[in-house]
């Protein structure tokens, strides 16, 4: 991939084995080495399709973070065009020929759930 440097954070498998979890003001950036890879992924938040997981995880930090990127002559694209294809926080980004890539949260938004020691009537937790 064409990253040339990451947030400060998580590094290595540290990274890569870190836990996702929602509400916990980190940006999880995934990177994909195809825009079909993407596509599959965007894919299974909707229905179940093969080949989940074709992502990698390249940051999971506070933000706001700026990622750079090589330079068009140093970078190693694996499209022709030089399209990265991104994931931040769930939405999917392309972006063309990056430099470098400012992450950062826009909005709050309050989500209600249901406390999990609450499950009367509900055979879900069971």
């Amino acid at each position: 991939w064409a990253w040339s440097g990451l947030p400060q954070g998580q590094e290595g498998d540290e990274l890569k084995d870190a836990c996702q979890e929602v509400g916990d003001g980190r940006l999880e950036v995934v990177s994909y080495s195809s825009g079909l890879g993407a596509a599959i992924d965007a894919a299974n938040g909707k229905i179940w399709t093969p080949g989940r997981g074709a992502g990698q995880r390249v940051a999971s930090a506070e933000g706001p973070f700026r990622m750079n990127f090589f330079s068009r002559d140093e970078a190693k694209y694996t499209s022709a065009d030089g399209r990265v294809y991104l994931q931040v926080d769930g939405e999917f980004f392309v972006a063309h020929e990056p430099e470098d890539v400012n992450v950062q949260h826009w909005r709050k938004v309050k989500v209600m759930r249901r406390s999990w020691q609450d499950t009367a009537g509900c055979g879900c937790f069971a």
